[in-house]
């Protein structure tokens, strides 16, 4: 029994010895852990007021943050920050078609309003149908002209309200649209792009393999395509932004087309028929009598040729009945 129990108490005892050092060393661990931890949260900390200092030194007085907040000027005092502008790359344009009953002044007007404007035309046409008169004259009328003008965006709205006043409008379009977004990713890319290819030619000027330096250079050569496409997108997308576009139709006509409606009376609507029909059946006169005259030499060569067929048919039949001899008759006896 002494035994056992002697043997007892030295397990009890070596049991508490491993329980006092396993204590011992996770106390150890947790304090340097806890240690640790202080240390990283002060490094943060100071790093994080170095970038705020370096970030508020570095903004000029009264700018705006990120987060379109307060910050602070070079004297300390909050200033109160406004929400950044999304919305100045937009791209107007305008349709306007019109009609006028003095077609050459029309576009004289549309000429002089474009250079008062500062703009440009950027494209016209002008088209119509010919008329000829009864005494054999000709002239082009039902003319049309389409424009595509380009104004400042900053005078659009007062371009399109000076082009009200060219004519009869008959109808206005407006559009726009925010690129704002696209230009601002293109910048980025841009700016992407133009890191790479600084990186790249470091490279390129360390490599002293061939065809290491041969890959850097295809690489380079597609970074810079990729420079110019984005440089001209942006520039394409600017002169958008400068310039709008207002695309105008010009039509001549004799009378113009009521904006509102007009209501007329049956006498009223049985003159204008009668009066159309006398013109038209005057139009188509006059057209079949130009046509006639048109067809004229045609017609006198073949009635000659017609007057011939029947003098030559009336030969050969002369000429058979001569060759035919008469039947012989008997004679009668006394």
């Amino acid at each position: 029994m002494k035994k056992r129990s002697r043997s007892l108490l030295a397990a009890a005892l070596v049991l508490t010895i491993l329980l006092t050092a396993l204590t011992l060393g996770g106390c150890a661990a947790s304090k340097s852990a806890v240690t640790g931890a202080t240390s990283d949260e002060a490094a943060s900390t100071d790093g994080a007021q170095i970038v705020s200092e370096t970030t508020t030194a570095a903004a000029p007085a009264g700018s705006m943050t990120a987060s379109g907040s307060l910050a602070t000027d070079m004297t300390g005092t909050a200033v109160q920050q406004t929400a950044p502008d999304f919305t100045k790359k937009i791209i107007y344009s305008a349709s306007v078609q019109l009609e006028t009953t003095n077609f050459d002044a029309a576009l004289a007007a549309v000429d002089k309003l474009t250079a008062d404007m500062g703009g440009f035309v950027e494209n016209s046409n002008v088209s119509g149908d010919p008329e000829y008169g009864s005494d054999g004259s000709r002239r082009v009328v039902n003319r049309t002209a389409s424009y595509r003008l380009r104004v400042p965006a900053d005078r659009f709205e007062a371009a399109l309200a000076q082009a009200d006043g060219l004519g009869n409008v008959l109808s206005t379009q407006r559009t726009a649209v925010n690129v704002t977004s696209q230009f601002i990713d293109s910048e980025a890319r841009l700016d992407s792009l133009k890191t790479q290819e600084q990186r790249l030619l470091a490279m390129v000027e360390k490599a002293v393999d061939v065809d290491t330096l041969v890959a850097l250079e295809e690489r380079l050569s597609d970074v810079r395509y990729q420079i110019e496409d984005l440089e001209r997108t942006l520039k394409n997308l600017q002169t958008e932004v400068d310039y709008s576009t207002i695309d105008l139709s010009v039509r001549e006509v004799t009378v113009y087309t009521p904006t509102v409606t007009v209501r007329r009376t049956f006498g009223e609507r049985m003159a204008d028929a009668l009066s159309d029909g006398w013109h038209g059946f005057g139009r188509g006169m006059q057209s079949l009598a130009v046509f006639l005259a048109g067809a004229l030499p045609v017609l006198v060569l073949l009635a000659a040729l017609a007057a011939a067929a029947v003098l030559l048919a009336r030969g050969v039949r002369r000429r058979r009945a001569r060759h035919v001899s008469p039947p012989d008759t008997p004679e009668k006896k006394e």
